[in-house]
């Protein structure tokens, strides 16, 4: 009995003059997500709920902004919870986040599927369309502070008074004004403001005499 040909077997016969072309598999690239989020339990299911996401990867997390940068700094978005800071802080934090090249969102809800439909309707913005390196890749000009100049802005920019950090050092009021106008005038040679409190902190941060979280209050 001769034996079943492909055809009568089910199979289906490949076609000799066809001629086979590449493979249009073109997946648009991962878009790397970045979490900061006080509650673990909506911290992990928001972790595995986004990572289901086709295009989407979850390559940091934490429970506050400095333990988030300690992970990684290479990400496209970044989530930020919204009730964790408030005020300077978190207008700060978030410039700090946004100094890595991410865009930042604020992290709204209680709900893991709530959040990533917003992340989802927001992928069309959020999607990378240039592969150049993010602002968080240039290297910071130093503004030269001294070493008081530093103890200045270390006090001064995490909230207490021109008063508060004259007592705090044991100098006059006058003498911390002076340094704060100082300070301020060198970050602006080396075109990085610091008109404000909040650009204080953010300029602080960046340098590595602040950290990125406000300090716990006890």
């Amino acid at each position: 009995m001769d034996a079943p040909t492909a055809a009568a077997a089910g199979a289906r016969p490949r076609d000799r003059g066809a001629v086979s072309g590449p493979r249009n598999d073109a997946r648009p690239p991962l878009l790397r997500v970045g979490i900061v989020d006080g509650v673990p339990t909506r911290l992990r299911a928001l972790t595995s709920a986004l990572n289901e996401q086709r295009g989407l990867h979850v390559v940091a997390v934490g429970g506050s902004i400095a333990e988030l940068l300690t992970v990684s700094r290479r990400m496209d978005v970044i989530l930020l919870d919204a009730d964790l800071h408030v005020g300077v802080v978190a207008e700060a934090g978030a410039a700090v986040l946004r100094r890595t090249g991410a865009r930042v969102l604020p992290l709204r809800g209680d709900h893991a599927a709530d959040i990533v439909r917003c992340v989802i309707a927001a992928l069309p913005a959020l999607r990378p369309t240039d592969p150049a390196p993010g602002p968080g890749d240039a290297p910071l000009a130093s503004p030269g502070l001294s070493q008081r100049q530093q103890e200045v802005l270390r006090l001064y920019a995490q909230g207490s008074t021109a008063d508060h950090v004259a007592r705090q050092l044991f100098v006059s009021r006058e003498t911390v004004l002076d340094h704060i106008r100082r300070i301020r005038a060198k970050y602006a040679l080396v075109d990085r403001p610091a008109a404000t409190k909040v650009e204080l902190f953010q300029r602080a941060v960046e340098d590595g005499i602040l950290a990125p979280d406000p300090p716990a209050s006890t």
